[in-house]
């Protein structure tokens, strides 16, 4: 199960990590701020003294700290079982977002899932100190051979590096500040941190193709590049049950109707116009999502009636991978659903607020997060709306976070033709 990790009080068996870290902790308090030669000054004399640089002769532990988004993860799933077969006896832990840590913890690839985060703590002191007892109470023990950190892109306040280098792992594998503007500008403090940051080539790869690279890096072998998701019998059958007593023996289309961020939710409106247009008599709708979304899904089963189930905010994570697994295609924004689908081989068709004459190169967000490995049609606004017609201003897609903006201009006519040529694609028969 899941080990989700609370503050308990400071408590450790070795006096001289106690007394480094507590000095790292004083010098946050009374600066404000985790200078990194501060961090090193304290902590690699008192790891080296305690041994934490030197092989360890026991069972092998290995750390992967992957802080980020349901779908960040999901596309790391191929890296555990590559991960796994690399090294069949070692103890592998795996630290995420508490969100993502029900869909990890059937991961057979690992021994030990924690759910962590520091995103509802108020200030850098209370963070620090967050990350400073997990490493006391759960990570010291472990010894850690090697560290990784699969993030390529910004890390966004999670401290993540941070966390690995503090877990006293021996070596730490994560990808340099250089490879990419946002990070080097941001968290340039990232290599220092790092026994072995990673400068990946800058072409377009795709985030999945990252994560095995970085094995590669180690000189590992990597057999096998698809992904996976887990769900138990529990949360097959009773997605089974609601879905086959309203499908009946129509093709269910799993859809999102939002996301995380307005820039990329298309319009509500639009998307009606577009299912409207895909719906047959063969085919039904699932929408799927979390409680936020719920006013969308309300307005679009009003309108769809019978041709639609709505189960927005009504289950798990696990639940939602298994009702995907019962699906034939997904339509919807870039969103954690989208790689679970993808995972699960289902067609797709993604809606991305990404326009077509955004610049391709190593940071496209579109190259980056395609669905991998599955037939899919991306349907894209055709230009930038003012003020990400500015080069500068669309390196995520669409600059306009607060608001739907740029996607807002795709055509559900261009849905509804991608529906058709997926069709045709897949479902000859039909």
């Amino acid at each position: 199960m899941c080990q989700q990790y609370p503050p308990p009080e400071i408590k450790s068996s070795s006096a001289i990590l106690k007394r480094a870290v507590e000095n790292c902790f004083n010098e946050v308090e009374k600066t404000l701020t985790i200078s990194v030669d501060m961090l090193k000054s304290y902590m690699e004399p008192a790891f080296i003294q305690e041994g934490y640089r030197e092989d360890f002769c026991g069972q092998m532990s290995i750390l992967v700290v992957r802080l980020d988004e349901i779908g960040d993860n999901v596309l790391t799933s191929g890296f555990f079982r590559e991960l796994r077969k690399n090294y069949p006896t070692a103890f592998i832990t795996s630290i995420v977002n508490p969100t993502v840590a029900p869909l990890m913890e059937l991961c057979p690839y690992v021994n030990e899932v924690i759910g962590f985060s520091v995103d509802r703590l108020p200030n850098l002191v209370s963070r620090f100190e967050e990350i400073v007892n997990l490493c006391y109470h759960r990570l010291w023990k472990r010894r850690y051979s090697v560290a990784f950190l699969p993030r390529w892109d910004i890390d966004g306040d999670r401290y993540a590096a941070f966390l690995a280098y503090l877990s006293g792992a021996r070596e730490r594998i994560g990808y340099s500040a250089s490879v990419h503007s946002l990070r080097k500008n941001f968290e340039p403090y990232i290599d220092e941190l790092l026994t072995a940051p990673l400068i990946a080539p800058h072409d377009v790869i795709h985030e999945a193709a990252r994560n095995f690279y970085m094995l590669k890096a180690k000189n590992l072998r990597v057999e096998n590049t698809h992904m996976e998701l887990w769900y138990d019998k529990e949360d097959y059958r009773r997605m089974q049950q609601i879905i086959s007593n309203f499908a009946k023996e129509r093709q269910v289309i799993a859809v999102t109707v939002g996301s995380k961020w307005l820039h990329k939710t298309y319009p509500p409106e639009k998307m009606l116009i577009a299912l409207q247009k895909i719906k047959r008599p063969h085919n039904c709708f699932m929408f799927l999502g979390g409680k936020s979304e719920k006013e969308f899904g309300s307005f679009l089963h009003e309108k769809l009636q019978d041709a639609a189930l709505n189960l927005i905010g009504q289950t798990t994570l696990r639940e939602t991978a298994a009702a995907l697994s019962l699906s034939s295609m997904y339509i919807g924004m870039d969103t954690g659903t989208m790689h679970m689908a993808a995972a699960l081989r289902l067609p797709v068709i993604e809606i991305n607020c990404a326009p077509v004459t955004l610049k391709t190169d190593a940071t496209s967000i579109v190259d980056r997060c395609a669905p991998w490995q599955t037939p899919s049609v991306i349907v894209r606004p055709k230009k930038p709306l003012p003020p990400c017609d500015n080069e500068n201003s669309t390196i995520g897609g669409c600059s306009m976070i607060g608001k739907m903006h740029c996607i807002t201009q795709i055509d559900p006519n261009d849905i509804a033709k991608a529906y058709e040529k997926l069709s045709d694609l897949v479902w000859k028969d039909i």
